[in-house]
């Protein structure tokens, strides 16, 4: 697909051929397929290269990588200003999608620069459909991020305004919130603020707000791996009652989950229903419940996501 851009790129947007630059970002990449795909992403957002001149200026400025993909994380970052370099380390520490507008909101101070700045880190990112927005396009940004910084404290007001913001959307109200607040917090090892969203109602109240047994039982398990590191015996002791809870009212009491939907629907309306229906892509339900949530939505007059 890289390389039909680039063909279309060069055929409309430039009077470089494609032979060069194929041949430039073959040499420049040393073959290696993701360093490859980095400088074509650059290249394609890139509105300043159109003649042979400039693309020879544009490939002769990029690092060679030596075997070691975290050249180009060095080149890419190494020049920016403050503002990019947080929203490239928040990128890189964070395990989902997330908007431009999302950005402003977690960090204000900084709206005026979140476009600019993701314009900039396009080559290392990659839109997320599911989601919405962007993340980064490979586990090796995550691993450089991580790398440099220097201790956990650093990982901790890196993640800080992410965090905020996250619970400031609704822990149970939003499924971005409730699919990964606990994750980041034991990024940042703030276990005492995961035992107190894991309280004695988190399995109820997960079930009121909707949220599918997947995502409960692996909140459940971050807070017991949380609690077992504090030998928190208390917290381990509710923890494996919610367990128990969990499993039996998916297993055993939660038999009609079609009249549980149609209650859901009528508290918290259609769109809701809709938005839990999905996340990152995927369906939450099994095949035929969805179907039947969907003919719910339809009959609530809002779109529902017959497709997916």
């Amino acid at each position: 697909m890289l390389s039909l851009n680039i063909s279309y790129y060069c055929d409309r947007a430039s009077s470089v051929s494609f032979k060069k630059v194929t041949d430039a970002v073959l040499v420049k990449s040393d073959g290696n397929p993701l360093y490859a795909t980095f400088l074509a992403k650059e290249l394609l957002n890139s509105n300043d290269i159109n003649t042979d001149q400039d693309f020879d200026d544009w490939v002769n400025v990029k690092p060679r990588l030596n075997g070691n993909v975290t050249s180009y994380y060095q080149y890419l970052l190494s020049n920016e200003d403050d503002g990019t370099l947080l929203i490239a380390n928040i990128l890189g520490l964070i395990d989902f999608g997330i908007t431009i507008e999302e950005l402003k909101q977690a960090l204000p101070l900084l709206s005026s620069f979140v476009d600019s700045s993701i314009k900039y880190l396009s080559p290392i990112l990659t839109d997320v459909t599911g989601q919405g927005g962007v993340r980064i396009y490979h586990e090796s940004f995550r691993r450089f991020v991580v790398e440099n910084q220097p201790n956990t404290v650093h990982i901790r007001h890196i993640l800080q305004p992410i965090t905020e913001w996250l619970v400031k959307i609704g822990f149970f109200k939003s499924a971005k919130s409730y699919r990964f607040l606990l994750v980041l917090l034991r990024r940042q090892k703030d276990s005492q603020k995961v035992i107190e969203l894991v309280t004695t109602e988190f399995v109820s109240k997960s079930l009121e707000f909707g949220h599918p047994e997947i995502a409960i039982e692996k909140n459940l398990e971050i807070a017991i791996e949380v609690a077992s590191k504090l030998n928190n015996w208390a917290a381990l002791t509710m923890l494996a009652e919610l367990k128990r809870s969990l499993h039996t009212c998916f297993e055993e009491k939660l038999n009609n989950q079609l009249s549980y939907w149609e209650t859901f629907t009528k508290v918290f309306g259609a769109e809701l229903t809709a938005e839990r229906l999905l996340f990152d892509g995927q369906a939450t339900l099994p095949t035929r419940l969805g179907l039947a949530v969907c003919t719910l939505i339809d009959e609530a007059e809002h779109v529902a996501p017959w497709r997916e």
